[in-house]
């Protein structure tokens, strides 16, 4: 190496995307000088900042005590290193110094700052028959070994919700509680009544009537049913269940030859205490059209 010391550079965390929470990818300093086909050992990894998490962030990093490498290799291995060490252990790698040992040996420096993160995750307080613990930390991105700070805590609420309402929980509510001494955050979950759907109910509609028989009624043809006898109506999910039910009628009136016929839902109406619900659709069935 001709250099003495090569300084790689503070590479700030300008480079966090913080409404994703993940790192962009990192451009190579422009005071990186060496040669692209020169080799050289890293002889030391010096970890400046990390504290009591030293070790683990050793054993993350990618880049090994030994190894022979190029200063295009070796900013290519940093910029992964970047990724997954924020990805994975909510650590920051803000920068990385190169320092000439001689004998073609370097120290490689490189500045951590490490967020306050839980390492364990726990779900509490539902029925794992509705959404088991593996169902859950796919809905919300996780995995068992990844740390959890508390920036993603409100993101991690709202994908657990959601996840529950798409299962028929529309009163759904989720809190989490931080512990810093157990190392760990619970997702407490109260999951509320499953909502099915009880009553359908048409307005406006004179062409079509909402039950007659099988293929031209109305209440036949929405893709959402109230059950019958021991049988339970769909899980309610609001917003989508309404969607495909229009979506359905729309193509009934459409195949009768009403093309310019339109269908609105209202306010849905819960009953028996909120485990049921009263969808109420308007038809504007319009003018019909024929052929020849």
């Amino acid at each position: 190496m001709s250099h003495p010391r090569i300084l790689l550079g503070l590479i700030l965390c300008s480079c966090i995307a913080l409404a994703t929470g993940r790192l962009a990818a990192l451009p190579a300093p422009d005071c990186w000088q060496e040669p692209e086909n020169e080799t050289f050992t890293i002889a030391e990894i010096e970890l400046q900042g990390a504290g009591a998490r030293e070790a683990q962030i050793r054993a993350a990093l990618s880049l090994r005590v030994g190894e022979e490498l190029t200063g295009e290799q070796l900013m290519s291995r940093w910029r992964q290193d970047v990724d997954f060490l924020w990805s994975r252990l909510r650590v920051r790698l803000e920068g990385i110094g190169v320092e000439d040992l001689g004998d073609n040996k370097v120290r490689v420096v490189i500045n951590c700052a490490p967020v306050q993160a839980f390492r364990r995750v726990l779900f509490l307080g539902h029925d794992e028959g509705d959404l088991s613990r593996d169902e859950l930390l796919l809905a919300t991105g996780l995995t068992g070994a990844q740390y959890v700070d508390e920036l993603q805590l409100p993101r991690v609420v709202g994908d657990i919700e959601r996840a529950f309402r798409a299962k028929g929980f529309h009163f759904v509510q989720v809190t989490p509680e931080a512990s810093i001494e157990d190392d760990e955050v619970i997702f407490r979950i109260e999951s509320g009544p499953k909502v099915r759907v009880g009553q359908i109910r048409f307005t406006g509609n004179e062409a079509l009537l909402a039950d007659r028989w099988v293929g031209t009624d109305l209440e036949g043809t929405v893709e959402s049913g109230t059950g019958w006898f021991i049988f339970p109506g769909t899980p309610y999910v609001q917003g989508e269940t309404e969607r495909l039910d229009i979506v359905s009628l729309e193509r009934l009136y459409h195949d009768f030859g009403y093309l310019e016929a339109k269908i609105t839902a209202r306010e849905p109406e819960y009953y028996r205490s909120d485990s049921r619900v009263k969808l109420t659709y308007h038809i504007e069935e319009g003018k019909l059209f024929t052929v020849g």
